[in-house]
């Protein structure tokens, strides 16, 4: 661990995650309290919600633009410029407390993340680039630790800031200020981001090939197996944050603590799993498959559905969200990094973004029609159509492990 520290293109890239981390988990918490301050705040929670998804689904285009960029650290910065600017923007807006400025500011809060995604496609390029191969599941797990370790701290500032100013302008400006921070950390290190020189030319192949050929050679899974699961095991695990919001809605005269409090304890909870599981090493998940861990983590997760609903207790519900955590720290860097290793060099942001854009792709419908569900019906048939989803995904990995073995 200590050798992926020293390294300074490590260092720049996760001190500007920090900062980019804090202001957009401050403004995520507010942006939820903000919707819960409108009438049928579980519509309004459902869009915020929904919302955040939505920009996986410009991944594969964004991370062929990442490839295709030249003077990536330099463009990584403009994207912070880029996101500062934004939620200025929206910081000017966002006190008109209307239907059509609601709908504004998620418009915004999107866009921004559409042009987070192609900085973080630049990212993945850097750490493949300029760090050992040895060293990158480590490196990846370490990066996500440091957004997931940092999150609750921003998520803290926004529940002080509400209760200080009660000003959503504020928060908004405060996340512009982290942008500019994390502009100002990558803009001071970046000589040492700056890229080696191509030796040669290369050519961008088809994106399809690659990935089927990395795919089975990373996991063993034909192309179709493999998004198939990730994709309906996502949406499961994306909707667990959608349905807990609006959980403690309904949950709220039976919690210990207040609703926004829940939901930054829940995520401090999460923050440990993960750091957790991304951080520890020799475990028993570590030697486990791919295709193991992957069941493990959806068993989990549905165990989490079960807990909900069957036994909805916040001290339970915090213990489940605790062990999906850990099994989700443990599974995506491995992902990650094991597809980084057989990927060509020249296609790795497009890849990776195409795998992040079909996996996410039914996560705004899935999330959606679960939420929508749960606001028609109840609490009751919404879970019961995320476990049963669950229980499908852990079938089909099981099926496409005996017939791959």
């Amino acid at each position: 661990m200590l050798s992926i520290i020293r390294l300074r293109a490590f260092q720049a890239i996760a001190t500007g995650n920090l900062f980019a981390t804090i202001g957009i988990s401050l403004f995520n918490i507010v942006l939820l309290m903000y919707a819960k301050s409108f009438p049928n705040p579980h519509w309004y929670v459902s869009m915020v919600t929904v919302a955040t998804l939505l920009p996986y689904l410009f991944s594969g285009i964004t991370g062929k633009l990442a490839d295709r960029s030249a003077s990536r650290p330099h463009r990584l910065i403009y994207t912070k410029f880029f996101q500062a600017g934004s939620y200025v923007l929206l910081a000017g807006v966002i006190n008109q407390q209307t239907a059509l400025v609601f709908y504004l500011v998620i418009l915004i809060n999107v866009v921004s993340d559409i042009v987070g995604g192609y900085g973080e496609g630049l990212i993945k390029l850097m750490i493949q680039r300029q760090i050992p191969a040895t060293l990158r599941q480590q490196a990846i797990g370490l990066n996500t630790s440091v957004a997931t370790l940092i999150a609750p701290v921003g998520q803290t500032m926004g529940v002080v800031v509400m209760s200080q100013f009660h000003n959503y302008a504020v928060a908004g400006l405060i996340n512009a200020a982290a942008f500019v921070l994390s502009a100002l950390c990558l803009l001071w290190d970046d000589q040492p981001l700056a890229p080696a020189p191509m030796v040669e030319k290369t050519t961008h192949q088809p994106i399809w090939p690659a990935l089927t050929k990395a795919v089975r050679r990373a996991f063993g899974l034909s192309a179709v197996n493999f998004l198939g699961i990730i994709m309906i095991a996502n949406i499961c695990d994306t909707s667990l944050d959608g349905i807990l919001n609006l959980f403690f809605i309904d949950l709220s005269s039976e919690l210990p603590v207040s609703y926004g409090t829940a939901i930054v304890l829940t995520n401090c909870v999460y923050v440990a799993g993960s750091v957790l599981g991304a951080a520890s090493r020799h475990t028993w998940l570590d030697r486990v498959t791919n295709l193991s861990l992957l069941l493990i983590t959806t068993a989990a997760t549905g165990l989490a559905y079960m807990v909900l609903l069957i036994a909805p207790r916040f001290t339970l519900i915090l213990l489940s969200v605790l062990v999906v955590a850990f099994c989700n720290g443990k599974l995506n860097p491995r992902l990650i990094s094991q597809l980084m290793q057989v990927i060509p060099a020249q296609n790795t942001a497009a890849v990776l973004g195409t795998v992040s854009a079909v996996v996410m792709m039914a996560a705004p419908i899935g999330s959606m029609f679960i939420l929508l569900c749960y606001n028609l019906y109840g609490a009751t048939i919404a879970l019961t159509i995320v476990l049963t989803l669950a229980v499908m995904t852990f079938g089909w990995c099981l099926v496409a492990k005996r017939a791959e073995s």
